[in-house]
């Protein structure tokens, strides 16, 4: 059980929250949707550290940005999987994965977790769709790069992908969107 729980309301609320455990001497888990089945969100701690700060991130569930001309959205990473969904299909797009925990996962976990839908053979597994992401880490807050393409050097998102909450709190995510189908 975590020594506490706080819900942050945006990227920098997060950082804040990493920042002060860092200084003193705290753990943190992130948590969203909680589907976890590997542990992923159980409350562990170092011998050298004093307590267990649970980032649950559901309060951080905004569509802040759609280009619809790149076809691209960034959304906050607590954001549930329906939400998600209605958000982008109010404005006619579509992320378009359906992971089995759909209803009770979130955009986060799904990146944290490398994440793959039943329409993915369509839409793309979670390495295909996420363009960026910002991540509260230890050292600071580090965004990854966020456009559509890039073939100059290392893809950064790669080390995001499957991190599960290893190198920080992923914050927000930018992700290639579609049109909602006819």
């Amino acid at each position: 059980v975590p020594d506490a729980v706080v819900y942050p309301g945006d990227a920098e609320e997060v950082q804040g929250v990493v920042d002060l455990a860092v200084a003193r001497g705290l753990a943190v888990v992130p948590f969203g949707g909680g589907s976890s089945v590997v542990g992923g969100v159980t409350a562990l701690r170092r011998a050298d550290q004093l307590g267990v700060v649970t980032v649950d991130t559901t309060r951080m569930n905004r569509l802040l940005a759609l280009d619809e001309v790149s076809h691209t959205a960034t959304l906050e990473a607590g954001v549930y999987g329906p939400d998600l969904e209605a958000q982008l299909q109010a404005r006619g797009y579509t992320l378009g994965h359906y992971p089995q925990s759909f209803e009770f996962s979130t955009l986060g976990g799904w990146i944290a977790a490398r994440g793959a839908g039943q329409q993915s053979n369509r839409y793309g597994k979670a390495e295909k769709w996420l363009l960026g992401a910002k991540v509260a880490t230890p050292r600071g807050p580090w965004t990854t790069e966020q456009f559509p393409a890039s073939a100059a050097g290392p893809n950064m998102n790669q080390l995001v992908l499957g991190s599960e909450g290893t190198l920080g709190i992923i914050a927000e995510a930018t992700v290639r969107v579609h049109p909602v189908p006819e």
